[in-house]
């Protein structure tokens, strides 16, 4: 194999997407999804030049180089001042134990917090990756992990056009106790999604981020809320739904002076309750958050909402998790959230 060249375990910085991961962006290949952390690390580990063999050669020759440099020591900079990295002992293995997917940036939605909307993203002009082959190869070469984690998301996942036959090569390269996650808007609905969910190998995350047309509209900028509602329902009421297995959650992004408030975030939890749905997500607007990061009168505003939507929602028998931002905000502050008083 082109970077298993390493036949004991060692202990050196790193972290899990470079040692065994692969992201797929329309531009290219990265090791990973944080493409936030740096402009260096905005630039594909290799481009995709159309040619299945050639791509797939020079992606796992990048791979070895880059892991090479991280067991000499030597943080690339793509990679420096990333909060994934950790001092431990790393397993020299050559499969693929991360797989992320954002090949397409179409998308039947608007949302007002989404770089997919964006008119001055030159991302969104580039055609859908072609992503099938490339992973059949890794599967017929055993490189994929039996549990691999992997995620689609986008754009809007559905429409990319290899979407059901990956999830029919995830369903196969991966064992039956491993979730395939994928997130959506919900407005079409996947025979794909459905099939994951009654072979109960799903982890479908849906924003909703309301729970009323009006203030859906105000933030996806389409009218689609009754038939997203129509198709939350029959998700859920696809899955064989116990405490330990809800394979369907509705995620609420927090959006200052939009849907921040208890009203709101209530009509959204009476909403989940309606459609059948028992897993809720909750995450922060990502360029507020950003901006907002040290604001403590903002950042106490946002953890209170957090807070009486965790708080209810686990009243009212939802599993519930903080989601990327906003277990971040969490963590970061997790004083500060004890504090206050709903």
């Amino acid at each position: 194999m082109f970077f298993n060249l390493f036949n004991r375990d060692k202990e050196y910085i790193s972290c899990e997407y470079l040692e065994y991961g692969i992201h797929f962006r329309v531009d290219g290949l990265f090791h990973c999804a944080s493409h936030f952390h740096s402009n260096e690390n905005n630039i594909p580990v290799t481009n995709n030049t159309g040619n299945i063999d050639t791509d797939f050669k020079n992606f796992l020759k990048a791979k070895q180089r880059d892991k090479k440099s991280f067991r000499k020591g030597e943080i690339i900079k793509r990679c420096q001042n990333c909060y994934f990295l950790k001092k431990q002992s790393w397993q020299a293995s050559n499969k693929i134990k991360e797989i992320g997917i954002t090949a397409n940036r179409r998308c039947n939605s608007k949302c007002r917090y989404c770089t997919s909307s964006s008119e001055t993203d030159i991302l969104n002009k580039l055609p859908d990756l072609p992503i099938y082959d490339f992973c059949k190869k890794l599967y017929d070469k055993n490189m994929i992990a039996k549990d691999c984690e992997i995620q689609f998301g986008g754009g809007e996942p559905t429409l990319h056009f290899e979407f059901n036959k990956m999830i029919d090569l995830c369903i196969k390269a991966t064992d039956d106790e491993t979730r395939i996650c994928v997130f959506t808007n919900g407005i079409n609905y996947s025979s794909a999604i459905e099939k994951l969910i009654k072979l109960n190998r799903a982890n479908i995350v849906i924003s909703t981020d309301s729970g009323n047309s009006e203030l859906y509209k105000k933030i996806k900028n389409v009218d689609k809320f009754n038939q997203v509602k129509e198709n939350v329902k029959r998700y859920c009421d696809a899955q064989d739904c116990t405490t330990e297995n809800r394979q369907v959650a509705l995620k609420y992004i927090i959006i200052p002076e939009i849907n921040d408030n208890y009203e709101n975030i209530t009509e959204f939890l009476n909403f989940a309750q309606e459609v059948n749905c028992h897993a809720i997500r909750t995450e922060v607007e990502g360029e507020y958050y950003k901006k907002n990061i040290d604001n403590k009168d903002a950042i106490k505003h946002l953890l209170k909402m957090m807070k009486f939507m965790k708080i209810n929602a686990e009243n009212m028998g939802f599993q519930f998790f903080f989601f990327c931002t906003s277990d971040s905000l969490y963590n970061k502050y997790k004083d500060i959230y004890n504090q206050i008083a709903i």
